[in-house]
């Protein structure tokens, strides 16, 4: 299963062809609904941003006044390790009501207006 947004340049006869051909599943979700409908914006990308901004933080505290390429990667494999766990990956499909399958997951998240 490929889970991407529904938008219309993502998703061509090409590109149906060629899941069709390799056994994929490709499962569309709406657009302009990460914020409920896409697992990692959901549970992981808020976590990286907050760690990678902790580790950024305590070298401007330790005296770093531009970083580096040097200082980039391992300030985000740090953050990457706190924020990608099995736990937060799970949770998002969860939350996304795709891993149990579950679209009140999301329903219950939308307020109708009229």
């Amino acid at each position: 299963m490929l889970v991407l947004d529904g938008h219309e340049s993502h998703v061509n006869a090409e590109f149906n062809t060629y899941c069709k051909e390799h056994d994929i599943i490709p499962l569309c979700l709406p657009p302009h609904s990460s914020h409920l409908t896409q697992p990692l914006d959901i549970s992981l990308f808020g976590p990286l941003k907050r760690a990678y901004s902790d580790k950024i933080n305590n070298l401007v505290r330790g005296g770093v006044t531009h970083i580096k390429k040097d200082d980039f990667f391992p300030a985000f494999r740090a953050a990457f390790q706190v924020a990608f766990k099995e736990q937060n990956i799970k949770s998002g499909f969860r939350a996304a009501g795709l891993v149990p399958f579950n679209p009140d997951a999301v329903l219950s998240k939308l307020t109708l207006r009229l």
